[in-house]
């Protein structure tokens, strides 16, 4: 009888810890969520994998809003571009070859959506600070980093 009762204390006690992980879980993932429009366009998360760890950019796709933008309004920022996935991956590399990570500052000009600096935040750069001549881009990356919970200064 008292083998069984403590058997259903621990019993108890496990699943109480895997409720509260649960929750937990639940929880951080609600934070994470992409979402589906940012200052009222339509944006798609786009994830990128950093040795096992995901880290997403905004990009607008509301494909009406691309044919109303004249150059003129610099909407180049709000997509994901190939030479950013490059820098990003370059940031990765260098932080595998430092056995501490990244930890020192990064100032990105024209930081577009964002992709390079919240890969370095990502990667443990103690402080990152994005630029962009487009508002509606650094509305982009302070979003995404927000969602991911990534400190990124604008």
């Amino acid at each position: 009888s008292t083998v069984l009762r403590s058997r259903n204390q621990e019993m108890g006690a496990r699943a109480l810890v895997l409720m509260a992980f649960v929750a937990l879980m639940v929880d951080y993932a609600s934070c994470l969520s992409p979402r589906a429009s940012i200052g009222g366009l339509g944006v798609k998360a786009i994830p990128v994998d950093f040795g096992g760890k995901s880290i997403f950019v905004y990009e607008v796709s509301d494909y009406e809003w691309w044919d109303s933008q004249p150059a003129e309004t610099n909407p180049f920022g709000m997509k994901l571009w190939p030479a950013a996935l490059g820098c990003a991956r370059r940031l990765e590399t260098i932080s595998k070859e430092r056995k501490g990570g990244l930890a020192g500052r990064v100032f990105e000009l024209g930081a577009g959506n964002g992709l390079c600096s919240l890969a370095a935040a990502g990667l443990g750069c103690r402080e990152v600070v994005a630029t962009d001549i487009s508002a509606q881009a650094l509305g982009l990356i302070q979003a995404a980093a927000q969602d991911q919970k990534l400190t990124v200064s604008i």
